[in-house]
């Protein structure tokens, strides 16, 4: 059963969550994705890196207007594995549910067999190329590809990102997709957070990229239905 989150209840629970699936590390880099002091910050001090509940007027499925897109970014990287867990045992960061659909530009047609490709910072703000963690060659972490079922439906368990500096300015909390299915034309993108301090001025969000955030038994999840367009005919 899904419930929506009100502002409270996520704020009060984000960080007491149980893990997903692999032990989950809490913690705060802060000479990494910590922003200014009292900027952005919750009651305990620790940047406050929790999303939001979703507004009530926030933007939904339009039947014929499909997903925006996004920069990819420049810690892409191919030849991610299949899976459903995102969350190796030394990942850090509060554990999310994202979970979401795949449909067709009429907002009705699920799209089976699709592929969902997912990369995202730690909760500390850091990849896993990026140069920051001293990980083994070849590590991914945080990077996984989702197959959609016979509904046009994904999940997978990850955590919720960290923030970290672009420049001058933190980039709001994130997360990179890039979506795929037969007949349709590819997709980069990246999702975000309500009510993130950050996404105002953030060069590169569409706020028809906001996730919906619920809580599915216990979890907190964030939703997204993606639209992918036909490919032209001819």
């Amino acid at each position: 059963m899904t419930q929506i989150l009100s502002r409270r209840l996520f704020l009060g629970s984000s960080l007491a969550l149980i893990p997903v699936a692999a032990p989950i590390i809490l913690g705060c880099n802060a000479a990494r994705s910590e922003p200014p002091r009292d900027a952005g910050r919750a009651d305990n001090g620790r940047p406050d890196t929790a999303p939001r509940a979703q507004s009530a007027d926030a933007p939904r499925c339009t039947a014929g207007v499909g997903t925006e897109a996004s920069i990819e970014g420049p810690y892409y990287r191919d030849g991610a594995p299949f899976r459903t867990d995102l969350v190796d045992p030394d990942v850090t960061g509060t554990p999310l549910i994202l979970l979401g659909s795949i449909l067709s530009l009429d907002c009705k047609t699920p799209l089976s067999g699709a592929v969902v490709d997912v990369w995202q910072a730690n909760g500390n703000g850091q990849y896993d190329n990026d140069g920051s963690q001293h990980l083994p060659d070849g590590a991914m972490r945080l990077r996984g590809k989702l197959r959609t079922d016979a509904r046009g439906g994904f999940s997978c368990g990850t955590v919720l990102p960290g923030r970290y500096l672009n420049g001058k300015r933190f980039r709001p909390a994130h997360i990179h997709v890039k979506v795929s299915a037969a007949g349709h034309v590819p997709l980069t993108t990246q999702l975000y957070f309500p009510d993130d301090p950050y996404n105002d001025g953030d060069p590169f969000i569409h706020r028809s990229l906001i996730l919906d955030m619920s809580r599915i038994k216990g979890a907190v999840a964030g939703r997204y239905d993606f639209t992918l367009r036909p490919l032209p005919r001819g």
